[in-house]
């Protein structure tokens, strides 16, 4: 017999907002992050898993999956993982939970990490692929984790069970020929929002040779530039090459069907999130509108409700699965089974921080043992990140193949860079509900952890608490570590000293940000003033110490204070004042 012993949540973020990946017409600036969930247990094995989000929201999803942690610290593991479907359900009513929702954002996104982060832990401990897990399950057994409450007017049980049943005939010759052939992929990869037509003609170019049989492209910021690059990806692609577009819910209804119908002479494959996601009756007059056009969406959709009322009210064509947005695996199990139902392909979402490796299992176990062989369905695919995944997607000849590792897909090569909450049960019995800490961590202290060498991706951010009060300047600096020097770098880094942080604050810096590629190492500084910064900061005897100290590991002196620093502001992040700092410093690039 085993315990649960903790939930560590830890905050991952990516600055992928300096180049523009992942941006579109809603979503301009995100920095792809991830609120990074461990399960532990006495045994000293884990489960993992994470919720997806663009970057301050792992603040409140953190907390969100934390105050879950009363539900299964010292309780007995081997008999939670023999019953998730009770887990989820338990974790679902949890009233004064629950009262959040009901049963959408943060706390569902939250109770989904912990019911993935137990499948991940199951599917370790039987040493099969999350996929294969599911899919050895009988129909009875599959069905007894979906919670069919508010489903029943339009998906009985008998129904389901029917579904399920006819899904388990021909599941292993479905299986065998998943590992040979795999599922579809389609690739976002050249299609954000922030490229250059450059750039889009090149990764359409190298889209095809991959092996890709569909692409699609972010719209919706303005008519013009839509149509211009939807030309430039027909133009590439050819005239039957299926080219799905995004809007990701920039438009009102209206605007949706005279935008999509400015598109149609480019024969978009579909249009995704036309309008506001939990607009059912939006989207049902959108398609109506718009046929021939497929409308498509889901990433949003918070609950196996929403499915099942755009599937009523037949508002789509093609239903996007999410792994993270919506209560974990039985939810998902409910919103594959309500799509058999009504003969909806499932192409789902990924492209996220760990998105394509979680996701991909959803739709593997559709293909072998719900839905079944469907030419229309394909898999999301954006190619950045996967290298911090233990087990990374892989694709082949523009196909998702399974893997056949054990887990869930969401555990990175290390640990990630900074732990935001844990919860630990004393001596492995059961906390009545999680505790604050009692005091919360100096920034100083909140860095040493962020950015231990031992633990630290390739790139990781870092922050300190988020601002309030006044606008914030926010400027980003580069430094670079000397050649050789960087062992020193980090054992200097870790020894961040208390008067620094004092320094920072008394200067007016309301956040720090840091993260690291390579050698590189930019910081971003949320400030109210970035000139008297500097002054401040150049006549400060404890920053000027260590500057001098540190300064001794970089190639590019990061010294903020005095007229005569040779650092750079590299760039301004949205949302910056229009006055920047000019003279020696420069501009923002």
């Amino acid at each position: 017999m085993s315990t649960f012993t903790a939930l560590d949540v830890q905050d991952v973020r990516f600055p992928t907002s300096r180049d523009l990946s992942g941006s579109d017409a809603m979503n301009r600036d995100p920095d792809y992050s991830a609120a990074y969930l461990t399960v532990r247990t006495d045994a000293g094995d884990a489960g993992t898993s994470l919720v997806f989000t663009i970057g301050r929201g792992n603040d409140v999803q953190g907390a969100a999956i934390s105050a879950l942690a009363s539900h299964l610290l010292g309780r007995n593991v081997e008999e939670v993982l023999a019953d998730l479907g009770g887990l989820h359900r338990a974790l679902s009513y949890d009233s004064q939970l629950r009262w959040l929702g009901p049963e959408k954002g943060v706390m569902t996104m939250a109770i989904g990490a912990v019911v993935n982060a137990l499948w991940d832990l199951r599917a370790r401990r039987e040493g099969k692929p999350l996929w294969l897990t599911l899919a050895s399950l009988s129909p009875e057994e599959l069905l007894d984790l979906v919670d069919l409450r508010y489903l029943e007017d339009v998906l009985s049980r008998e129904e389901a069970l029917e579904i399920l049943r006819r899904g388990a005939e021909g599941k292993e010759e479905r299986i065998t020929a998943l590992r040979e052939n795999g599922v579809p992929a389609y690739t976002t990869t050249p299609g954000w929002l922030g490229y250059s037509d450059e750039k889009l003609t090149r990764l359409l170019h190298e889209a095809r040779e991959d092996g890709f049989t569909m692409v699609k492209l972010k719209v919706g910021a303005d008519p013009a530039d839509d149509a211009r690059r939807m030309r430039i990806a027909r133009e590439v692609m050819g005239p039957d090459y299926p080219i799905a577009t995004d809007a990701n819910q920039r438009w009102d209804t209206t605007e949706a069907i005279e935008a999509i119908r400015a598109l149609a002479p480019h024969d978009p494959y579909w249009i995704e999130e036309p309008t506001y996601p939990d607009d059912v009756l939006a989207h049902a007059a959108i398609r109506e509108a718009v046929a021939p056009i497929r409308i498509a969406t889901g990433e949003q959709g918070a609950n196996r409700i929403l499915f099942k009322q755009l599937l009523q009210a037949g508002a789509i064509d093609v239903l996007q699965a999410d792994a993270t947005r919506v209560a974990g695996i039985s939810e998902n199990l409910a919103i594959l089974l309500l799509a058999a139902k009504f003969d909806v392909p499932v192409c789902p979402h990924a492209g996220g921080v760990g998105l394509c490796e979680m996701v991909q299992h959803i739709a593997f176990l559709d293909a072998v043992a719900i839905a079944g062989d469907d030419e229309r369905r394909r898999i999301e695919f954006v190619d950045h990140l996967h290298q911090h995944f233990e087990v990374p997607v892989r694709i082949e000849r523009g196909s998702y193949m399974p893997p056949e590792q054990p887990g869930g897909g969401a555990r990175c090569t290390r640990p990630p860079c900074a732990t935001t909450s844990s919860r630990t049960a004393p001596s492995g019995r059961r906390s009545p509900r999680p505790t604050a800490p009692s005091r919360a961590p100096s920034p100083a202290e909140h860095c040493r952890a962020s950015v231990r060498p031992s633990d630290r991706p390739p790139l990781c951010l870092t922050d300190f608490p988020a601002p309030r009060g006044p606008r914030m300047e926010r400027i980003a600096l580069h430094t670079r570590i000397a050649p050789g020097h960087e062992e020193d770098y980090d054992r200097e880094h870790a020894r961040i000293p208390d008067a620094l942080d004092t320094a920072l604050r008394r200067a007016g810096v309301h956040s720090w940000r840091i993260w690291r590629d390579g050698r590189d190492i930019f910081h971003v500084l949320e400030v109210e003033d970035y000139r008297a910064m500097r002054h401040a900061l150049a006549e400060d005897p404890a920053y000027q110490a260590w500057q001098k100290h540190i300064n001794q590991f970089l190639e590019v002196v990061d010294d903020y204070g005095g007229e005569d620093s040779g650092i750079q502001p590299v760039w301004s992040l949205p949302g910056t004042p229009a006055e920047t700092p000019t003279g020696q410093d420069g501009g923002a690039a």
